[in-house]
């Protein structure tokens, strides 16, 4: 089974020429993952199904929660609630309040809520009138293509999918509850990424590898979801210092005041030795810019970790709505989709795909290296080697929803008999 350092070298061995340079390194890893992504979401393959589950709820009220709020005139961004404790997944929902202005709520942290804009007066303490509409259902951040949503659990069975080209022949009111028979297609949710990567320094102690190269980058996580990547910044231990300090992160509070936004920011680092993949090591709040990484609660190897803390891309993420509104507190309905796989980033990492199509990533590879130099021919010869495969691997693997089929009787001309004759009783 071939993984990436492989494949790496098969394009090496294609192109007559092995480069030391890490750059060339780095520019066929990424040939060979935009190949690798682009076939892998561009048809719905067997193997990159996948379910998940997804939580419908109901709108929050004083009436379901007991949970009283106030938001002070210090900061109109803030809602302290009281009587009941907010639960992550408001983050990206609407908030209503007395006045029946609607704002989206960006990060939850215990019993306090935080706006993405200030709201247009003070609420005194104990106020009930209030709501949070959930307006958005974040698919999973690998999810690709929808195939279907499910309600199992009520023997519903598949519930109708409305898109966004659909949504406007329909007309959903929003005040109108009951048991959600429709999704609905929302726009993509997206974050603006860092613009600065963080400044490194080596210090004493700590249990890192010693004389071993890392490289860092940090995203911001708000409104439910996370950015893009920062810039990275690299740094190598010694024999006696193996912490390494990040600094220079951004003060993520609002600007124009100073105060908590609570829009966090999540670092991660990786080996720079064609082992690492990008791991999570923690967060630093809105107002901390600084962040100290000795290794104490992640252990010495970065292949130890589960799936989750690993650094996924997440893109725009796809949202859905729901209707009718729920009335229930809350419902699980099956999704099922189409996943993208993540990028081969260590040297040890193989392609989702089943082995015997492995080598289709690097003749596609190789044909868009060519196409890139202005070498024709040889882009050519490639494709001669990949579109054979891709053919192979779309009659095999390819959801049987959409492959072409010809069903012949037994009984017809003689190509088409069967080799023991025509079918009769005895």
């Amino acid at each position: 089974m071939p993984n990436l350092q492989q494949l790496r070298e098969k394009v090496y061995r294609a192109m007559d020429f092995n480069p030391q340079l890490e750059a060339y390194r780095d520019g066929i890893t990424a040939d060979l993952n935009d190949a690798y992504i682009h076939l892998s979401c561009q048809h719905p393959w067997l193997f990159l199904k996948k379910k998940s589950t997804l939580t419908l709820k109901r709108q929050a009220t004083n009436a379901n929660t007991s949970g009283t709020i106030e938001i002070a005139a210090s900061n109109l961004r803030l809602i302290t609630f009281s009587g009941f404790t907010p639960p992550s997944s408001w983050e990206g929902q609407e908030f209503v309040g007395p006045d029946d202005t609607k704002i989206t709520i960006g990060a939850v942290n215990t019993n306090l809520v935080y706006l993405t804009k200030p709201y247009a007066a003070a609420v005194s303490s104990g106020n009930t009138d209030w709501q949070v509409n959930y307006v958005r259902y974040l698919l999973p951040d690998d999810c690709v293509e929808t195939a279907s949503f499910v309600s199992v659990a009520d023997d519903q069975g598949i519930l109708e999918f409305v898109d966004n080209d659909n949504e406007e022949l329909w007309f959903f009111d929003p005040d109108q509850t009951g048991q959600s028979r429709f999704i609905v297609e929302s726009e993509n949710v997206s974050l603006l990424g860092p613009e600065t990567p963080p400044t490194l320094a080596v210090a004493s102690s700590g249990s890192l590898d010693a004389t071993q190269e890392y490289e860092y980058c940090y995203t911001f996580a708000y409104k439910g979801v996370e950015s893009s990547p920062s810039p990275t910044a690299r740094a190598t231990t010694t024999g006696s210092n193996k912490t390494i300090n990040l600094s220079a992160l951004p003060d993520t509070r609002w600007s124009n005041s100073s105060k908590a936004s609570n829009k966090i920011k999540n670092i991660y680092r990786r080996r720079v030795d064609g082992s690492g993949r990008w791991v999570f090591i923690g967060n630093v709040a809105d107002s901390v810019t600084t962040f100290s990484d000795d290794n104490t609660n992640f252990g010495n190897s970065d292949d130890e970790r589960e799936e989750d803390d690993l650094f996924f891309e997440e893109s725009p993420r796809q949202a859905v709505s729901a209707w009718w509104v729920p009335d229930e507190a809350s419902r699980d309905i099956e999704l099922r989709y189409q996943r993208r796989p993540r990028k081969l980033v260590a040297d040890s990492d193989v392609p989702e795909w089943p082995v015997q199509y492995h080598f289709l990533i690097v003749w596609w590879g190789l044909r868009e290296i060519c196409l890139q130099h202005g070498m024709t021919q040889q882009a050519a010869s490639y494709a001669k080697l990949a579109d054979p495969l891709l053919r192979q691997m779309k009659a095999k693997y390819l959801s049987r929803a959409v492959r072409r089929r010809v069903r012949r009787s037994w009984v017809g001309g003689t190509v088409y008999k069967s080799i023991y004759g025509t079918p009769s009783k005895s």
